[in-house]
């Protein structure tokens, strides 16, 4: 019983890293997978959630790549939308990415406080098909 709660947690621990596409946007593309960096951005729903409620205003986010390297079946496209309130910020996000044979698709729902003035709590809900 003990063997099977240990591979659960490793799998739930390890399973992020098995997914294909993670940069959501063309400045996170830039600087090349050091996005957790970036907290004020409206794509930060994916990388680092808890930034979103420094946002003081309604954001949204469009990104699509309809075939990097020249390939259409690498095609992906992301959204994200941010709504600040008094209690923090609520954002929603989807990502697509692949072609017909193969289509791995997110949704995402996240959420957003101020805890102090330097401390920020943020949680995001994926749900994924591959």
């Amino acid at each position: 019983m003990k063997n099977n709660v240990l591979l659960f947690l490793s799998i739930l621990i390890f399973a992020s890293n098995n997914y294909t596409q993670i940069l959501p946007g063309a400045k996170e593309t830039g600087i090349s997978n050091s996005d957790v960096a970036l907290s004020n951005d409206v794509f930060a729903l994916y990388n680092n959630p808890a930034g979103l409620a420094q946002l003081k205003q309604r954001s949204i986010g469009i990104y699509y790549s309809p075939s990097p390297f020249g390939l259409k079946e690498l095609a992906n496209g992301y959204f994200a939308y941010t709504e600040p309130f008094k209690f923090g910020a609520l954002s929603i996000g989807g990502m697509t990415y692949g072609f017909k044979l193969f289509r791995e698709s997110r949704f995402v729902l996240g959420f957003s406080y101020k805890y102090l003035k330097n401390f920020y709590f943020g949680l995001t809900l994926n749900y994924q098909t591959v």
